[in-house]
């Protein structure tokens, strides 16, 4: 039971990967679409109706960063339950994608933090002098995000002690 469940989580990570990819396609393939989107993330930030293409290359340069690192999340979901499902448990495998993943969240946080300034600055810079806005957030969430990253990264450490005091244990028998 447990290989199976591991199995459907691949294809379902492998899913998520494939639609990932798909998306960053569109993103690059649809310029007019991106702009529209990236337009009304921000509402009140700028009445700009379209973006020069410095501020559409920006912006883009920043959806695709955080993707990337939903991506890199996805890849190390997807290769930890590939283990499972291979019934390679407790190894040394399995916690190195456990912290992978902690390390991958707390990535996603700070790029969040990062690109949503950063977007507001570019659209903003649209606007005339006096109207330009800085927006720093930081919701309860993104803590809520990185303490699960720290606890993913100690259960791979705590994971891995026990991998090794095994295969020890294993020397001796």
């Amino acid at each position: 039971m447990c290989c199976r469940t591991s199995l459907w989580l691949v294809y379902g990570s492998t899913f998520g990967l494939v639609a990932m990819g798909l998306l960053m396609l569109a993103l690059c393939a649809r310029p007019a679409w991106f702009s529209m989107l990236a337009l009304n993330a921000y509402p009140g930030v700028t009445d700009a109706q379209s973006l020069p293409l410095a501020h559409h290359m920006a912006l883009l340069g920043l959806a695709l960063a955080g993707l990337g690192i939903g991506a890199f999340v996805l890849w190390q979901i997807r290769g930890l339950f590939a283990r499972f499902a291979e019934g390679d448990v407790f190894s040394a495998r399995p916690p190195r994608y456990i912290r992978r993943i902690g390390q991958g969240l707390i990535a996603a946080v700070l790029i969040r933090f990062l690109t949503t300034t950063a977007a507001v600055l570019i659209l903003s810079s649209l606007n005339e002098p006096g109207a330009r806005m800085l927006r720093i957030s930081f919701a309860a969430t993104d803590a809520a995000l990185i303490l699960f990253g720290v606890m993913m990264i100690t259960l791979g450490w705590v994971q891995g002690e026990a991998a090794r005091l095994a295969e020890e244990n294993r020397g001796f028998v």
